[in-house]
């Protein structure tokens, strides 16, 4: 994180142990409360409820097809979810990383006019967002069982997890292991971009890399801090080391670059229309990239 942004933390740590639950603050939580109201609105809050107390993914699914038309309204989706505001400062989608739904969207529905690409792309930025968030939530509530696996949907639509349902670092087992004297020695928080942060390991030193979407926040039209990234990576990394890269893109364009800097290049997961990759089912694509060379040599 940013030095601007832990010092908020240190200086705000009552978000963590108020009332109020720390999920409602910030852009997103704005999206959460907003979510509450539209179904409280609906006439709809007993059956959110309903949807996450479901004993079976059969009863899930009868519930969620009450609630869908209010959740995946288009009327809402054109008028502020679809919104580039909205996508960054609710959902935290960068410029970027929009553009590569879009891209994906257009490849998908390729035209043989070339000369009208960019007219395409104008046209199918709130249909290819709409899709995006259809299938990302579709499949969840089609696929897992919120009130007994899936604690990340569950804690945003009632800010709290259970007993039955929650991340297993709250667990018992868990809890006494993270009490422990020392447990998080060897933790650390940085401050700094996060090039600036590999580059300061000594050569060698990693064996696992998991930098997630942070690539995703780089353009295509100025390549040259994910370039930058990706060979500090190499550098860090230990021969045969490994990179886990999460994209918002099926085929993101900075794949190319880390090919071209002594890594090869495996796509382990595709989130096409339908499936779930995961209990989140946000992202487009997972790869794993491994260090075959040293960069330059």
């Amino acid at each position: 994180m940013s030095s601007q942004a832990f010092q908020f933390w240190i200086k705000n740590t009552n978000r963590f142990t108020s009332s109020t639950t720390f999920y409602d603050y910030g852009g997103s939580g704005t999206a959460i409360k907003l979510a509450r109201s539209l179904a409280r609105l609906s006439g709809l809050g007993q059956e959110i409820q309903n949807l996450c107390n479901a004993k079976t993914r059969i009863e899930q699914r009868e519930i969620w097809s009450k609630i869908r038309p209010m959740i995946l309204s288009r009327t809402l989706h054109w008028a502020l979810v679809g919104t580039e505001w909205f996508l960054w400062k609710a959902a935290g989608v960068l410029p970027p990383q929009r553009q590569l739904i879009i891209r994906d969207a257009c490849e998908q529905q390729p035209s043989k006019d070339s000369s009208r690409q960019h007219e395409r792309l104008s046209d199918a930025t709130g249909e290819a967002m709409w899709d995006y968030l259809v299938n990302t939530l579709d499949p969840v509530a089609q696929s897992t069982l919120l009130s007994e696996e899936n604690y990340h949907y569950l804690l945003t639509l009632t800010g709290r997890y259970t007993r039955r349902c929650h991340p297993v670092y709250l667990g018992p087992k868990a809890h006494t292991r993270l009490s422990a004297a020392g447990a998080f020695d060897g933790l650390r928080i940085h401050t700094d971009e996060l090039s600036e942060i590999i580059g300061r390991f000594r050569a060698g030193a990693l064996s696992i890399a998991i930098i997630m979407d942070s690539l995703d926040w780089f353009s295509p039209k100025t390549p040259l801090p994910a370039v930058t990234q990706v060979q500090a990576l190499n550098r860090a990394l230990q021969p045969k080391g490994r990179v886990l890269v999460r994209s918002a893109g099926l085929h993101p364009w900075y794949v190319s670059i880390f090919e071209e800097s002594g890594f090869s290049v495996r796509r382990v997961a595709a989130r096409v229309p339908g499936t779930c990759v995961d209990r989140v089912n946000m992202y487009a694509s997972t790869w794993i990239m491994t260090k075959v060379e040293g960069w330059g040599g």
